[in-house]
């Protein structure tokens, strides 16, 4: 699987996230921030206008799932220094090929 595909997928992904409150809110909660800090981590998302790919600091691949690892210590200084973020996928094999379907 081309890396360049990948990077499509996760640059989607993380700005996708960017821009979900309450995604980002269940990311954060999963990595114990503490609920007084979710206003502040959350008004600064918002606020993000940068490139995605930067905030990444992990990608792993799964056969069923793109496990992406985000530093959003620069958007605010309570934020973990790593949050998870998981997104359903196969890999489906056609004769040489292989491609990343993901579900949704």
């Amino acid at each position: 699987m081309p890396a360049r595909e990948i990077e499509h997928v996760v640059a989607d992904a993380v700005t996708s996230l960017m821009t979900d409150r309450a995604g980002l809110a269940e990311s954060l909660r999963q990595a114990e921030v503490a609920a007084g800090d979710l206003p502040g981590i959350l008004t600064a998302a918002g606020n993000w206008k940068g490139t995605p790919l930067p905030l990444v600091s992990r990608v792993g691949l799964s056969t069923d799932d793109i496990a992406i690892t985000l530093d959003l210590s620069d958007l605010d200084y309570s934020t973990p220094p790593a949050i998870r973020h998981a997104m359903p996928m196969q890999l489906k094999r056609r004769g040489a090929e292989m491609r990343l379907v993901l579900e949704g």
